[in-house]
């Protein structure tokens, strides 16, 4: 008997049981509770406290349930976030490391790039302006000291001769060698 059943039966067993109490007869009163009225009632509390047990078990269940799920959640968060925070780390140390080496790169190519705009290529002196600068620099230093500066140039007599006559590699190989 569903609980909806046995409620209408309760309904209409209750109303007779009422017009037999209106009736003044209180022995068809006293049979009515007890034969009808009582048993649908109890009928009735019975099949609701099943049907509260086993909601109250499902219950139960799905609240271990979410708890555990809950748990699950929390561990699965602070791993994840731990594994966030260390491929951060990693990848600002991947990052650093990086920038520095641009920046050796970089620092290593502009004094390379120094290098070569102040040096001659073929005999690896000065260039005018590195030589501009030397005398500069030494004509201020005789000053600051109080002493004198002399200053020799070199000249190669006859160098268009030699490039003229064995040509320029030959030209090259004796400036190089006058470098050295």
């Amino acid at each position: 008997v569903t609980a909806l059943a046995a409620h209408a039966a309760y309904l209409d067993s209750t109303t007779v049981m009422f017009a037999a109490v209106d009736a003044g007869d209180p022995a068809l009163v006293k049979m009515l509770n007890h034969k009808s009225v009582e048993p649908l009632f109890t009928a009735i509390v019975q099949s609701v406290n099943r049907r509260r047990n086993k909601l109250h078990a499902g219950a139960i269940e799905s609240l271990a349930d979410l708890a555990r799920t809950q748990q699950m959640v929390s561990r699965t968060t602070l791993v994840v976030l731990t594994i966030g925070v260390c491929f951060l780390c990693l990848f600002v140390l991947i990052i650093r490391t990086y920038q520095r080496r641009i920046a050796d790169g970089l620092n290593a190519e502009i004094a390379r790039l120094s290098y070569d705009a102040l040096t001659d290529s073929l005999t690896k002196l000065g260039n005018h302006r590195a030589y501009q600068e030397a005398v500069q620099r030494s004509i201020n230093q005789a000053l600051d000291r109080g002493e004198q500066l002399t200053l020799a140039v070199i000249d190669v007599d006859e160098f268009k001769m030699i490039n003229d006559r064995n040509g320029h590699a030959h030209g090259d190989h004796v400036l190089s060698m006058l470098g050295k």
